[in-house]
């Protein structure tokens, strides 16, 4: 077995892992949480978007209308191009 396959297949593991403790603890307080230390007001909702291939997307709304998006890039995990990320916010 060549050690390429070992690697990834150990990663592959983690990734799984990571997305499921993530899903579990309140993803969407998280996000939330995230957004208000980084964009002053208070967050009512946070909507979950349709997942990418190595992260979770979160569309925060604010009282006062503003929406913001938060993505949680799995760690070790190739990094989307921020075209990728604009469409993605629309």
């Amino acid at each position: 077995m060549e050690f390429d396959k070992l690697a990834k297949d150990k990663s592959d593991r983690v990734f799984q892992v990571w997305v499921q403790n993530l899903l579990r603890n309140s993803p969407e307080e998280l996000a939330g949480k995230l957004a208000s230390g980084h964009c002053p007001g208070t967050p009512v909702t946070a909507l979950q978007l349709s997942n990418g291939a190595f992260s979770v997307c979160y569309r925060v709304t604010y009282e006062n209308g503003l929406r913001v998006l938060v993505r949680f890039t799995a760690l070790g995990r190739v990094i989307a191009e921020m075209k990728r990320l604009r469409m993605r916010s629309q």
